[in-house]
């Protein structure tokens, strides 16, 4: 656990009052803890630091000092998207249903649905809708701290970070850095045993890592920002041999971006917003999927269905994109009879044949369709009543849409 020491006598509610924040959070939590040595021993902020800007960046310190206590010489990796060769690719933006080939009734059968969703469930939401990265509906519903929710409004991602963490993971791939069916074990030092060889980055990714990590664990354990969890994953008990079954959770992908990390010298939300977010031009997501945008994960979407390129920018491959995008795992792990993706599932049932994405427990959800052409992005912080049959009405109109 983090902690941090202050001289006897400080007045703390004195301090958290002029902060503007609370000393039962800086007494009683490891965030807090992070935020008062911030606060106290960091330099002077001009302006109000970003939620959780203040843990991203003392994970960033302790990265740094894990790859020396670890011998780690080399230079840092520098993963940098690459200028596109020839026609530049589409990019999330403003046009006529026309350019975008649908029909200006459909979108609206398809607002509708969205309108009496929130007349249900009353809970903040914002939804971009995208074909060929022409926006054909965007909109907004509620209030979050007084405030109008807007299409901007940063909100929970839970689960539905995991496609931001396969697209990072895809960019070293495409690099050559790591590859998929490598071990883990030779960036993360305390899985380097020959039982763990089956541990690969996409054991980790799909969830076949063998290792019961409890939800719980996982959170209350700061996953975002602990650059030390693997010490403590190791001591985890084994369900069953790496590939050799299947358990949806998130300790496979905690050991793949400590791996990341390792290599870029960074806290991988930190090395994320240098090498994934700015060349899609997300500038206002807050560290570790505490605050994404409608419009922000609809970029990664039409990223996703450029195949790794975003206007005049490629991120990674045609090869590399199709690595990622779900498939059969049966020929990597026998055992496992399923389809799977880097970071995405395979979602026909939501938005047709050969739709993937991926979902979070708040209610977000992020769906391509390569076939229709169509991206679907929703925030919210909470799912509400009745999400699932909501959700399928919504998607219904949806896949109406695309077929016209």
């Amino acid at each position: 656990m983090t902690c941090y020491c202050i001289k006897h006598g400080t007045d703390l509610d004195r301090l958290a009052a002029a902060a503007g924040s609370t000393a039962e959070h800086w007494r009683g939590s490891e965030e807090g803890a992070v935020m008062l040595a911030a606060l106290v021993e960091g330099d002077p902020v001009n302006a109000r630091a970003r939620d959780a800007q203040w843990q991203m960046e003392d994970a960033n310190r302790h990265v740094q000092l894990k790859r020396k206590l670890m011998g780690l010489t080399d230079a840092p990796a520098i993963v940098a998207a690459r200028p596109v060769q020839g026609q530049a690719a589409p990019v999330l933006r403003s046009g006529s249903y026309e350019q975008a080939g649908v029909s200006g009734q459909r979108v609206k059968e398809l607002e509708k649905a969205l309108d009496d969703w929130y007349a249900s469930a009353r809970k903040p939401t914002a939804v971009v809708v995208s074909r060929d990265g022409v926006v054909i509906l965007a909109k907004a519903y509620g209030e979050i701290g007084g405030e109008l929710v807007s299409i901007h409004t940063p909100m929970l991602l839970h689960s539905a970070m995991k496609p931001l963490m396969g697209l990072q993971l895809a960019m070293y791939v495409d690099r050559g850095l790591v590859a998929l069916d490598q071990p883990i074990g030779r960036h993360v030092r305390e899985f380097d045993r020959p039982e763990d060889q089956a541990l690969t980055f996409r054991a980790g990714h799909v969830h076949a890592s063998g290792i019961h990590f409890p939800w719980s664990l996982a959170f209350s354990r700061l996953f975002y920002f602990n650059t030390w969890h693997e010490a403590l994953i190791a001591h985890c008990p084994r369900e069953w041999p790496p590939g050799a079954g299947y358990r949806y959770g998130v300790v496979g992908i905690i050991l793949a971006v400590r791996a990341l990390e390792l290599l870029s010298g960074e806290n991988y939300w930190s090395a994320m917003e240098r090498e994934l977010f700015a060349p899609l031009g997300i500038e206002d997501a807050l560290p570790g999927g505490t605050g994404f945008s409608a419009e922000n994960l609809a970029r990664l979407g039409v990223l996703l269905h450029n195949h790794g390129r975003y206007g005049n920018w490629e991120l990674f491959s045609e090869e590399t994109y199709q690595s990622i995008v779900p498939t059969s795992l049966t020929p990597y792990f026998p055992s496992l009879n399923m389809t799977y993706g880097i970071g995405l599932r395979a979602a026909a049932g939501k938005l047709g044949p050969g739709s993937y994405g991926h979902g979070g427990g708040c209610g977000t959800q992020l769906l391509v369709n390569p076939n229709t052409r169509l991206v679907f992005a929703m925030v919210r912080n909470e799912p509400g009543e009745d999400y699932g049959e909501h959700l399928t009405r919504v998607l219904a109109r949806l896949r109406v849409l695309g077929r016209e």
